[in-house]
């Protein structure tokens, strides 16, 4: 179980960031809304993706973990990734391309990052 955790760990906390940015920009109560839409469409594709719970206290991803416990890499990064696009179109439609422009970028700088210090790269001073 502890791989699950460590193999998820960085999808959650992006997923997460975006919650909270998107909390603090429309509200909770729509951002719940908003999560449920962007589960339901990415869980289609991704039946796995309908484990995630959100509430008003934030997100829980444990029956998630156990469910992704032998998945591949790549299907858990594709279920991710189709879920915060999922997540980003319906806030395009909702509030336009900037903003959810800006929150994609954003994520987009966070990833980069991360790969950064996962691959032991510095960036320039």
């Amino acid at each position: 179980m502890e791989r699950t955790e460590n193999r998820l760990a960085p999808y959650e906390e992006r997923l997460a960031d975006l919650w909270e940015k998107m909390v603090r920009a429309i509200g909770i109560h729509t951002v719940n809304v908003l999560m449920e839409r962007a589960i339901w469409e990415a869980s289609q594709k991704h039946p796995q993706l309908a484990l995630i719970e959100h509430s008003d206290e934030g997100l829980s991803f444990s029956a998630l973990e156990e469910a992704y416990a032998d998945a591949p890499d790549e299907e858990i990064a594709a279920a991710f990734g189709d879920l915060t696009s999922d997540l980003l179109l319906i806030l395009a439609r909702l509030l336009g391309r900037e903003m959810a422009d800006r929150l994609a970028a954003e994520l987009q700088a966070r990833t980069a990052e991360e790969r950064q210090l996962a691959t032991g790269e510095r960036s320039a001073p």
